[in-house]
Parts: structure tokens; sequence; C-alpha cells
């Protein structure tokens, strides 16, 4: 038989086990499984043993819970009594071993959270430089368009020079060749067109070196035009270099950022599970140190475990912390224990970057005693300070209760015996899921709540959830209770309750 197969023989019926025992009632056995466990942290103290293996004591001790059920299932009391003898020692050291390892997981939560501080810090600093190297890209860019709008000017009158230039060569070439002529006629009466063409002749001189004069003015312009543009240019390029190392530079350490959050969302999540292994831990050791005797009161303590298994596990593997989790408590706690003998605890490895190893100072206790009441039915909050809050078990609340709340409905119900009001307290407490509990639905206020009550012929008390944000989104519910209930009496904020004294 499997492993598997074989932890699902062993797993019970707790209906079945409450037939089996006439005369238990559901409230006795949540009396015994709402027990308080209390954490005590040992952390600096503790050490993984050498001579330990710590993946077979805790398959071991396991197996061992496991097996003692399934003869407590059998009627065979002694037998499953026989079966927790000789487990303190184990017991104890896996409690101290999941301590210390959540101590290690809220420490490094700790040293990730001023980590990613410092790095958001970095970011915000490099964001600046990103946006400095934009401002002077584009005031650079600005710059050029300029440059090269003058060079391009510049461009367009040297070329017009040029061409005025070759229009005046042309010309004076042509009344010089007239000259030529008219010299050898110098003579006769046409002397004085001949000097009309010299004056011409001499303007076309003037003009041109006057031109020639403008393009090498032009042409040194032009010169400087294109230094500018060759600088700006250049600086363009180092600038554009810049920017992009700056953009590469931003985006890794947003990814570094993106990815300590992950690391930091599994380091809660794991402070959450060892929280939940130390919880599970304790109550094997509390059950081992009790050595009850009445087959009753070694199921209401098995129950408890049995809820404590089931409990869904979130965290990763913990030789991995980007690895899937297990879903099962059996595999999750064996396979932790696993990286203690193999030395690959993540917890435990030498980390420089900004999530994912020790602390480098381990001299003062940052977590919280942790006080959870044995059930499965509670998502932690905080593991640091171990804020928590229970939730609703699955199928629960059921569908609310139709009652007729007439006159003389409610009237009826005060007949049925001397009806007192209790504020502060909780009467159906956590027999809220429980068959012996009515679920009335959400009402405007106590008076209302009462009313249901009443007009209900099996009710006896009834509890209003005022403002009590125990469990998220009950504020409002209405519960009553029939004769099976045993009213909690004592001292609960944020509740009205009340019923037949």
């Amino acid at each position: 038989m499997s492993r598997n197969t074989s932890r699902a023989v062993h797993r019970w019926d707790l209906n079945k086990l409450l037939k089996r025992h006439a005369g238990l009632t559901i409230a006795a056995v949540l009396g015994a499984l709402f027990c308080i466990v209390a954490i005590a942290f040992s952390q600096t103290a503790w050490a993984p043993t050498k001579a330990v293996s710590y993946g077979k004591i805790t398959r071991d001790a396991l197996d061992r819970l496991l097996s003692s059920a399934n003869d407590l299932r059998n009627g065979n009391t002694a037998g499953a009594q026989q079966k927790l003898q000789g487990m303190e020692a184990s017991a104890a050291e896996l409690t101290k071993a999941a301590d210390f390892f959540r101590e290690q997981a809220n420490r490094e939560n700790n040293r990730c959270v001023s980590n990613i501080g410092k790095l958001e810090d970095e970011i915000a600093k490099i964001f600046e430089k990103e946006k400095e190297a934009e401002r002077r890209i584009a005031s650079l860019q600005a710059e050029l368009k300029g440059i090269t709008e003058r060079k391009n000017y510049s461009a367009a009158q040297i070329e017009q020079v040029k061409r005025d230039v070759e229009l005046a060569l042309a010309a004076m070439k042509e009344r010089e060749a007239k000259l030529e002529e008219l010299r050898k006629w110098w003579w006769v009466p046409f002397y004085n067109l001949y000097l009309g063409i010299r004056t011409l002749v001499d303007d076309d001189i003037g003009n041109y070196n006057s031109l020639r004069n403008t393009l090498q003015d032009k042409a040194t312009e032009m010169a400087k035009h294109q230094g500018d543009w060759q600088a700006a240019s250049q600086m363009m390029s180092a600038l554009t270099r810049e920017h992009q190392e700056i953009q590469r530079t931003h985006a890794g350490l947003l990814k570094m950022r993106n990815e300590a959050e992950a690391d930091l969302g599994n380091l809660k999540k794991s402070a959450i599970f060892l929280t939940d292994a130390g919880i599970f831990w304790g109550r094997v050791t509390n059950l081992l140190k009790i050595r009850v005797t009445r087959p009753v009161d070694l199921l209401s303590h098995m129950t408890a475990l049995d809820m404590l298994m089931s409990k869904k596990n979130e965290a990763p593997l913990f030789h991995n912390l980007q690895a899937k989790p297990f879903n099962d408590l059996y595999d999750s706690l064996a396979a932790f224990a696993d990286t203690i003998d193999q030395g690959n605890n993540f917890l435990m490895a030498e980390g420089s970057d900004y999530c994912g190893g020790p602390p480098r100072s381990n001299t003062t206790t940052v977590s919280s005693a942790c006080k959870i009441e044995a059930t499965k039915f509670y998502e932690i909050v905080n593991p640091v300070t171990c804020a928590f809050q229970y939730k609703n078990p699955p199928g629960c609340p059921p569908r609310p209760r139709v009652t007729q709340e007439t006159e003389q409905a409610v009237a009826a119900g005060r007949a049925r015996g001397s009806w007192v009001r209790a504020d502060g307290t909780n009467w159906v407490g956590r027999a809220r899921c429980e068959p012996e509990s009515i679920y009335y639905g959400k009402v405007n206020d106590q008076d209302q709540c009462e009313r249901k009550c009443l007009s209900d012929g099996t009710c006896v008390a009834w509890t209003y959830n005022r403002n009590n944000g125990m469990i998220s989104g009950t504020t409002g519910e209405c519960w009553g209770g029939t004769r099976a209930l045993t009213p909690n009496k004592t001292s609960w904020g944020g509740f009205q309750s009340g019923g037949i004294q």
C-alpha cells in the first residue's frame, strides 16, 4: 500500500466517531478542540542536531499519529495510546525547529522590507537621473535644430554667392573680350565707348572681389556651424547612450524590486506555514504531556490534530523560494524537515541579495508568542505579531432559516420562559456552524435578532454580531441556538446575546 493510500485509510470521519460513543456531543469535542496553544520561542538557543535525521523523525511522528488515529477509529484505544508513547522528544525537537525557523523567516522578512525600502530610494534616484537626461536631450535637440537651420541657411547663402560669383566672372570675361577688341580702335570716334566698357570691367572686378570675400566669410561661418553641429551631435550621441544606460539600470532595479516583493510574499507564506507547524507540533507535545486515558478526550485531541493537518499550505518549498508548495501538510512538514538534514533551507543559506538569506543580526527576537486556537479555519494576517482572523468553514453560514415574525409568534415565544439579554457576550459562541445552532441571516439590530429567535419554537438563545470583526464579513449576522446548545456566557466584545434564562 502506498504512503498516500495508507494515510487516506488512516483518516477518520468525525460523525462516525460521534455515533460510536453514545452521549458524546459535538460541543464536548469542540470544547477540547479549541484549547489554546501557546508557542514559546527559543530561537537563539536552538541549532540542528547533527545526529538527528529531521526528515526521519518527522515522517515517523506523522505516521504514528495517523496509525494511532486508525486504532482509535477501530475502537482500539489502548493501541492508539501505545502508538503515541515515546514521541515526546521528537515532538519537542520538531516544535523547537518550527519555532526557530519561523523566527528566521520573520527576521528575513524584516530585512527584506528594509532592503526593499533602500531599493525604492535607488529607484527614485535613478528615475530623477533618467528625467534629467531626458531634459538635457530635449534641450540639445532644440539646439541641434537651431544649428541645423543656421547651417542649412548658410549653405543656401553660399550657393547663392557662388552663383553670383559665376555670373560676375562671366560678365567680366565678356566685357574683357569686348575691351580687347575695342583697344585696337582706340583712336576712332568710339573711344568713349571704350572708356565705358573699361569702367564696367573695373566694376566687375570690384564686384567679383567683393563676392569672393563674401564667399570666404560664408565659408568661415559655415565651417563654424559645421563644427558646432558636429560637437552637438557627438554630445547627443553620448547623452543618448547615457540615457539608454540609465533606462537599463532603471528597468533592472524595477525587476529586482518585483522579484524582492515576490520573495517577500513567499517569506510571509513561509512564516505562516512555520507558525502552523509550530502550532501542530505544540499541540502534539501537549497531547503527549496530558497522557489522556478516556477515549473521548483522546478523540477530541486527535480531531484537533486532524483539522490542523488538513489546513491548506501555501508556502514554497524551503530549498527553493520560488518553488510551488505541497498542499498536504504531511508532505510539507516532511519536505521542510529534509531541508534541515540537507542543509539547503533558504532561511539558513548565505545570501547577499535583497531577500533570500539569513539576517545579518540575530540578537533581537522579532516575533511575538503565537496563541491560536487549534482549528484550521483561520488566516494569519501578520506572522510577526501573529495577528490572525478566523474564517468560516466550508458551507457556513448555511441558508438563513425563514421565520414568521408576527406579534402572535413573538408573544408565544416570550411565554416559553424567562428571557434575558446580555450585552458584550456571544452565547452561541463557536457552535455557530454546528448542528445545535440556527442561522437567521443578517439583520439590522439585536431587537430584530431576538424577534427571530422568539418566533422560532426551537430557539432558546440568540447572538447578534454588532461590530465584532473576528471573522471577516460576519457583522450583522444573527444566530440562534437550540436546547442542545450550551450558551457561552463569558465576555465577548462586539456581540449582543440573550435567551431563556
